[in-house]
Parts: structure tokens; C-alpha cells; sequence
């Protein structure tokens, strides 16, 4: 359910001629999901997606609470082979993007 409602974001996103789109640590937080499934299911929606439509989402940006999840985040997408770069924010919070082409 989690990939399909990722799936559906980039699809509006698509629609709207987005090239970037942004997700907080979707589930990490209160509803406790293991970090590892949500990047499977991030993963999994930008593959379909990619090969279903016509993309225009070229970056997906994580928002995390923390520097801890973001590194862990950072990690976990590179092991599903994505290329991450560290946003710089000033407001305390941390982000970083997936800069592979979809």
C-alpha cells in the first residue's frame, strides 16, 4: 500500500511537469516501519513509474527528523543502487536527494 501511494505522488507529480518531488521518512516516525522496507517501496514505485509514463520526476528528496535517519537513509538507498547527495538546511532538519535519472 505504502509503494502504491508513492507511486501515485509521482504520477501527480508527472502530471504537473514536476522534475523534483519531496517525502518525509515516510512510516519511520510514529507508525514505526523498518527504514529498509520504505526505501524497497520508494524503489520499487520510482521503477514502475519510470517505465509506465512519461517522466518528468528526475529527483526524489527525503526529509528527515534528524541526522541519524538521514545517514541511515542515505545508506539504504545505496544499497538498492541510488546515488544520494546531502541537502544543506538551515532550519535544523535533514535532507538529501536520489540525483539518478528516472
Amino acid at each position: 500500500q505504502l509503494e502504491d501511494q508513492i507511486y501515485r505522488c509521482l504520477q501527480k507529480a508527472s502530471e504537473r511537469k514536476a522534475n523534483t518531488i519531496a517525502f518525509p521518512a515516510i512510516g519511520c516516525g510514529v507508525l514505526h516501519y523498518d527504514p529498509m522496507d520504505v526505501v524497497q517501496c520508494i524503489d520499487r514505485a520510482r521503477r514502475r513509474h519510470g517505465s509506465d509514463h512519461s517522466c518528468h520526476v528526475s529527483k526524489v528528496v527525503i526529509c528527515t527528523y534528524d541526522d541519524q535517519m538521514c545517514q541511515h537513509f542515505k545508506l539504504l538507498m545505496g544499497s538498492v543502487g541510488h546515488t544520494t547527495t546531502e541537502l544543506d538546511e538551515d532550519d535544523g532538519r535533514d535532507s538529501w536527494e536520489d540525483v539518478d535519472d528516472m
